[in-house]
C-alpha cells in the first residue's frame, strides 16, 4: 500500500508517492520552493520526478532537484516547448476564479525562464511505473496544457497537476486551459475512473467529486496573451494619441478664459467677464474633457488586449494615483492660495495658508482657499471609472458591440438626463462614466470607427450647429432657454465627439517626430499647465490691468513656453530613469499610455 505525502507550498502542491523501498516526487512547485521540496526529499528514496505539465509553479525547480537527487525527470513531449516559450500554449480562463488567477499569474508566467533537466524521460498515456517502484500508471489529461497528465495511483488515488483544481469552495475544472474542449474531456475521463482521492496541483485532496462548468458563450480571456485581435486592431492607433494631445494642448486658453467668464463662475482669479473669450469656454466646453474620457475609453480597450486585469490597475495606480497625490500635495496648496487672496483678501503666509488648505472643506473647487485637487480632478474621475469599469468589465467579459451609425447617434438621447446626477465639484461623474463606457465598448471597435469616419461631415454639421445655439442660448441671448439649452449642450457635446474621431481618422491618423515629441509630453503637460496659467494671470494681472487682450494673451504664450519646457524636462528624465532601469534590470518597461 503505497502512501502519498503532500508537499504544501503556499498554493501549490508537490506530492511524494511513497512505496516503501521507493518514491516518486510528482511536480516540484516554484523556485522559492526549493528548499522546501529538496528537505523533502531527503526523506524518501525518491527515484523519479514526474510533471504533471511544464509550468513555473509545477516545474521550476525540476532541473535543480534533478541534479541534487540524481534522478530522470518524466514529462510528456508535448509540453517540451514549453521549456522555451509559455506563449507556445497561451492559456485562457473561464469564471470570476480564472480571471483573478489570471491577473495574478501572467508576468510571472512570462517572466519565468525553466531550465531543461539534463535527465528527461518522456511518458505518455499507460506507461507503468512499477519499474521504480510505485504500482501508478500514466493517464494523459490533455487541455490546461497539450502534454499534461496525471498519476493513477494503485487504482485508488489519481494526481490530477491542473486538469482539476480546488481553489476556492468546491473541486472543479481547471480554470485554466490551452484547449477548453480537451480539458472538458479530460474532465469526464476523470470523472470515468471512478472512485478515487483526488490530488491536486492547488488544493486540498477531495473524492471523485468536481463540478462541470457551464458555458455561458461569453468571450475566454487568455492569461498569456489575449485573443488574437484584428491586424488593425493590432496597431497602434495614431490618431488618438493626437487627438488627445490636441485636446489637452487646447486646454491652456480654455482655462485662461475661464477668468473672464461672464457668468459669474468663480475661479482662482478673476477679471472682468468677456462675452467674446467666454464664448470659446462655451463652444469647447460640452465636448473637450468628455471626448478624452472617450479615447481613455478606447485605449483602455487596446491596454487589455495586452495587459490582464491585475496589471492594467497596478498601472492605473501608477499613473494616475501617483501625479494625483503629488499634484494635490505641491500644486494645488498654491491655487487655493492665489484663490483665496483674490477672491477673498487672504492676508496670510503661503506656508501658513498650508495648513488652511487641507482643514478647510467646502465644494473641493479651492476656489475658496479651501482643500481642491485642480486640474487633476480628471486622474481622480479617471481612475475611479477604471476601476468600476475594469471590474464591470471582468463580470461581464463583453466584446465590442457593433453599432451603425444611427444607433451610435441615438447614444446622445441619456446625455441630458445625466448632467446632475453625481455631481462633486460641479462636474458629473454620471455623464464621464457613460462616455467613458461608450469608448470601451462601443468606439473601439473597428466597425464603429469606420461608420463614424464615413459620416464625419454629417457629425460635424449637427455638432457645430448645436454648438452655435448652444452659445447662443446662454451666452448672447440674454435669455434663459432651460432644457433647450441643455438639450442642445448634449448634442454639440455629442456629434463634435463623433466628428473628432471621424476627422481623426481621416486626417490624424500618423506619426512624425513632432507629434511623437507631443504624445509623449501630453500627459506631464496637463499634469503641469494650469499651475502656469494661474501664476501668469496672476503675476501680470497688474501689468496688464485694463488691457484684456494682452491679459489674456501674454500669460497664455507664458505658459505655453514655461510648461512645454518642463514638459519636455521632465520627459527627458523621465526616459532616462527608464532607460537606466531596463539596463539594469533588462527588462521592457512596456507602452506610455
Amino acid at each position: 500500500m503505497h502512501k502519498i505525502h503532500r508537499i504544501k507550498c503556499k498554493t501549490d502542491n508537490c506530492y511524494i508517492i511513497d512505496g516503501g523501498d521507493a518514491a516518486i516526487l510528482v511536480d516540484t512547485a516554484s523556485a522559492e520552493a526549493y528548499d522546501t521540496v529538496l528537505c523533502e526529499c531527503k526523506k524518501y528514496p525518491i527515484r523519479l520526478i514526474v510533471l504533471t505539465h511544464v509550468h513555473f509553479d509545477h516545474a521550476e525547480n525540476a532541473a535543480k532537484l534533478s541534479k541534487a537527487l540524481d534522478v530522470p525527470v518524466a514529462f510528456h513531449g508535448a509540453d517540451e516547448e514549453l521549456f522555451k516559450n509559455y506563449d507556445a500554449q497561451p492559456l485562457m480562463s473561464y469564471g470570476v476564479i480564472g480571471r483573478v488567477v489570471l491577473g495574478l499569474s501572467l508576468k510571472v508566467l512570462r517572466d519565468t525562464k525553466i531550465e531543461i533537466p539534463e535527465k528527461t524521460i518522456n511518458i505518455s498515456d499507460g506507461d507503468d511505473l512499477s519499474s521504480y517502484g510505485i504500482d501508478a500508471k500514466i493517464v494523459e489529461l490533455p487541455g490546461h496544457t497539450k502534454g499534461s497528465i496525471g498519476v493513477d495511483v494503485e487504482k485508488t488515488s489519481l494526481l490530477v497537476g491542473d486538469a482539476l483544481d480546488h481553489w476556492i469552495g468546491a473541486p472543479a475544472m481547471g480554470h485554466l486551459y490551452s484547449n477548453r474542449s480537451d480539458l472538458k474531456d479530460s474532465a469526464e475521463k476523470i470523472r470515468s475512473l471512478g472512485e478515487r482521492t483526488v490530488y491536486y496541483g492547488h488544493g486540498k485532496p477531495t473524492g471523485n467529486r468536481f463540478r462541470m462548468p457551464r458555458y455561458s458563450g461569453r468571450i475566454d480571456r487568455h492569461i498569456f496573451g489575449p485573443p488574437t485581435p484584428s491586424p488593425w486592431a493590432i496597431m497602434r492607433k495614431r490618431f488618438i494619441d493626437n487627438l488627445r494631445w490636441m485636446a489637452v494642448f487646447l486646454l491652456i486658453p480654455y482655462h485662461a478664459a475661464q477668468a473672464f467668464n461672464t457668468w459669474g463662475e468663480p475661479n482662482y482669479i478673476s477679471f472682468s467677464g468677456n462675452r467674446p473669450i467666454s464664448t470659446f469656454i462655451v463652444c469647447f466646453s460640452p465636448f473637450l474633457m468628455p471626448l478624452l474620457f472617450l479615447l481613455a475609453g478606447m485605449s483602455s480597450r487596446y491596454a487589455l488586449m495586452k495587459r490582464t486585469y491585475g496589471q492594467y490597475i497596478v498601472e492605473r495606480i501608477k499613473r494616475l494615483i501617483v501625479p494625483l497625490i503629488f499634484g494635490t500635495l505641491v500644486f494645488c496648496p498654491v491655487l487655493a492660495y492665489i484663490g483665496d487672496q483674490t477672491n477673498f483678501g487672504y492676508e496670510g503666509s503661503f506656508l501658513s495658508h498650508y495648513g488652511v488648505f487641507f482643514t478647510k472643506w467646502t465644494d473641493l473647487t479651492g476656489y475658496d482657499g479651501g482643500f481642491n485637487v485642480g486640474q487633476f480632478w480628471f486622474l481622480l474621475y479617471l481612475f475611479i471609472i477604471s476601476l468600476v469599469s475594469a471590474g464591470i468589465i471582468a463580470l461581464t467579459h463583453q466584446a465590442a458591440v457593433k453599432i451603425p451609425y444611427w444607433g451610435i447617434c441615438l447614444m446622445v438621447v441619456p446625455l441630458p438626463f445625466l448632467y446632475d446626477l453625481l455631481l462633486v465639484g460641479g462636474k458629473s461623474f454620471a455623464e464621464y462614466f457613460y462616455i467613458f463606457l461608450i469608448g470601451f465598448y462601443v468606439m473601439s471597435d473597428d466597425k464603429a470607427i469606420e461608420e463614424v469616419e464615413k459620416y464625419r461631415c454629417i457629425s460635424l454639421s449637427i455638432g457645430l450647429a448645436a454648438a452655435i445655439a448652444n452659445g447662443y442660448m446662454f451666452l448672447w441671448s440674454g435669455r434663459d432657454f432651460g432644457t433647450a439649452n441643455v438639450i442642445t449642450k448634449a448634442f454639440a457635446e455629442w456629434f463634435m465627439i463623433l466628428a473628432l474621431i471621424g476627422i481623426g481618422k481621416k486626417k490624424l491618423d500618423f506619426g512624425n517626430k513632432f507629434t511623437a515629441y507631443m504624445i509623449r509630453n501630453s500627459f506631464s503637460f496637463y499634469c503641469i499647465h494650469f499651475l502656469w496659467i494661474v501664476l501668469f494671470q496672476y503675476w501680470l494681472s497688474t501689468v496688464f490691468a485694463g488691457h484684456t487682450v494682452l491679459l489674456f494673451f501674454v500669460p497664455v504664450l507664458c505658459a505655453y513656453a514655461v510648461t512645454l519646457v518642463c514638459a519636455d524636462l521632465y520627459g527627458k528624465l523621465n526616459d532616462k530613469f527608464l532607460k537606466n532601469q531596463t539596463e539594469r534590470c533588462g527588462s521592457d518597461h512596456g507602452d506610455r499610455i
